[in-house]
This record gives structure tokens, sequence and C-alpha cells, in this order.
């Protein structure tokens, strides 16, 4: 499974396109958005989840391709998107995402 997130500015749309290699016809799990930790340098020591999850539930023809959408964050950062199925310990499939200001 490939996971893209277009980058985005505060509190407008995010969109995420879930991408299955063969297909699926069943998907049950969640999306979760992590904000990066930033050392004094500058690089990620972890990220932390931000918010509750969104589930995610699809049962029928098989798909190759699932678009979704959520709001993006109201604090500009580095953030992480991460699908997790149902029970599992890691993510599936994740992608980075960038937070900014509007242009001026």
């Amino acid at each position: 499974m490939d996971l893209e997130a277009a980058d985005a500015e505060l509190q407008q749309l995010v969109h995420v396109a879930l991408t299955f290699a063969s297909g699926t016809s069943h998907l049950e799990g969640e999306l979760r958005l992590e904000r990066a930790r930033l050392a004094p340098g500058g690089t990620v020591t972890g990220f932390s989840d931000v918010g509750s999850p969104y589930p995610i539930r699809y049962s029928g023809l098989a798909a190759e391709k699932l678009g979704v959408t959520f709001d993006a964050p109201d604090v500009r950062g580095f953030y992480r998107v991460t699908y997790y199925p149902t029970a599992a310990t890691a993510p599936a499939g994740s992608d980075e995402l960038i937070v900014q200001e509007p242009p001026s």
C-alpha cells in the first residue's frame, strides 16, 4: 500500500490518496496525523499524535485507489499522515505533510 498526502495551508483541506498495488475489496483501519518532534538542530526525533484518528472502512468492488480529505491543523509545521490497519502496531503506509501559512 502506498499513501500520498499533499502539502497544505493552515486549516485548508489535506488530500490523501491510498493506493493498493493489486486492489483491495476490504479495508478497515484509521488515518492518523502525527506532528514531528524536532531537535534543536532541526532533526526529527519522533512523532506525536495530533487529535483523534480518522476511521476508514471500505467493502465492495476491488479498489486500486481511495482518496480522502481532512482539515489541516491550525499550527504550521512538519507532520506525517499514517494509515494503520485495525489492530496493527505499525503503519502500513505514511507520507510527510508540511502545513504552512497562506501566501500574503
